[in-house]
């Protein structure tokens, strides 16, 4: 079923590869002209807006996701968001040291903090749900039981 979509599945991992680097990218990025995780606890803190434990906890989650932004932000300025004419993306991937595991690990890190953010600073929580595994194998299974009957 995959061979008969290979097209479709070959962009469709690319696209959704390529918005996770850019999600991830924009969520870490340092510039204060834009809404970002770094700026956003500075002003929980500023604001003294959660009790200081929990902002010590968001910090040093923070210090776990930022090594690994580090090599996401290398994926989208060398190789996605630009194409650099200087490297090819063999290049950038190997300069990066990034691996399929540590992405999963920023995301999952960006999920807790974020939860752990909001259920402190405003008593809720977004159930940020960043797993379509369910969605993607109903697919999976319609696509095959669709081709064999």
């Amino acid at each position: 079923t995959l061979n008969r979509y290979k097209l479709f599945f070959t962009a469709s991992i690319h696209a959704h590869f390529v918005a996770l680097l850019v999600a991830l990218y924009r969520l870490y990025e340092t510039r204060p002209n834009t809404y970002n995780i770094p700026t956003f606890l500075r002003l929980l803190e500023e604001k003294a807006a959660v009790p200081a434990e929990t902002l010590k906890a968001l910090n040093e989650l923070y210090g776990q996701a930022k090594p690994l932004w580090v090599k996401v932000n290398i994926l989208r300025n060398k190789a996605f968001g630009h194409r650099s004419k200087a490297h090819s993306v063999s290049d950038v991937f190997a300069e990066a040291g990034v691996t399929p595991n540590e992405l999963r690990d920023l995301a999952e890190l960006t999920r807790t903090l974020l939860n752990t953010a909001t259920l402190a600073w405003k008593d809720t929580a977004h159930a940020f749900n960043l797993s379509s595994r369910n969605d993607t194998l109903r697919l999976l299974q319609d696509l095959k039981s669709h081709n064999e009957g």
